[in-house]
């Protein structure tokens, strides 16, 4: 036999009072992301401030930056910022959509203005539009309540159009239809 539980508030506030304890459940805030998330800022500001304190750090001898150091430093630095940053926002349901999006925005942006790299700036510069461009498709398609895109008469998709090509499947084209399916009807 299948007991049912009653899950109303009523019965929930009251069960809930009864196995209430004493113990601190800890801190409910989000403050143990503070700490990491400026340990990535600082770090992505000295790689993106100073390619080179990485590899003064690493040696003990004086040592020149090469271009290629530059630019891996570069975007290691927008990455730790994109991380550093989406630990503290963490505003969606999908923390990572709006700082990876201007992230990899940025570094396309960066690559495909860098020369001194040869065919891996074109690399980097062709997958961060991919990444950027699918951010930025997410972001105008993805995150919505799927209500908010159908008629309440007709059911049909209301970001459709019957423009140019006449779709059946949009709105306006089944909102007709239901028009002259009521018409019929009181007819």
């Amino acid at each position: 036999m299948i007991e049912l539980n009653d899950f109303s508030r009523k019965r929930a506030t009251t069960a809930d009072s009864e196995h209430d304890t004493d113990g601190d459940d800890g801190p409910t805030d989000d403050s143990g992301y503070a700490i990491p998330s400026g340990v990535l800022l600082v770090l992505s500001a000295t790689f993106l401030c100073f390619p080179g304190f990485a590899f003064y750090l690493a040696s003990n001898t004086e040592v020149t930056v090469t271009p290629l150091e530059r630019f891996l430093t570069t975007h290691l630095g927008i990455y730790f910022s994109v991380v550093g940053v989406s630990l503290l926002l963490r505003t969606t349901r999908h923390p990572l959509l709006i700082p990876l999006t201007i992230g990899s925005s940025l570094s396309a942006f960066l690559s495909y203005n860098s020369t001194t790299v040869g065919s891996l700036a074109t690399l980097i510069f062709l997958s961060q539009l991919v990444l950027s461009m699918w951010g930025v498709y997410s972001l105008l398609f993805g995150d919505e309540p799927p209500h908010l895109h159908r008629s309440k008469t007709t059911g049909a998709d209301k970001r459709t159009s019957a423009f140019i090509f006449g779709n059946t499947a949009a709105a306006s084209s089944q909102k007709e239809e239901w028009v002259r399916k009521e018409k019929a009807r009181e007819r």
